[in-house]
């Protein structure tokens, strides 16, 4: 294997920097059961919109 560096090191080519400033932030989570209750809330609301809509056409509101 042919060295074609020219020489250089890793440790030549090293910049001193300052060592990034991070911070840890907690990740506000819903509980399930929350999401839980949403979920079924816009699935009842959503059933009972398919409801209404049929019932109308079938008046002939619609």
């Amino acid at each position: 294997m042919v060295d074609t560096s020219g020489g250089a090191t890793l440790e030549a080519a090293v910049v001193d920097m300052p060592a990034p400033r991070t911070s840890e932030h907690p990740v506000r989570a819903a509980n399930g059961f929350v999401m839980l209750g949403v979920a079924t809330a816009l699935t009842l609301g959503g059933i009972a919109l398919l409801v209404v809509g049929i019932a109308m056409l079938a008046s002939g509101a619609g």
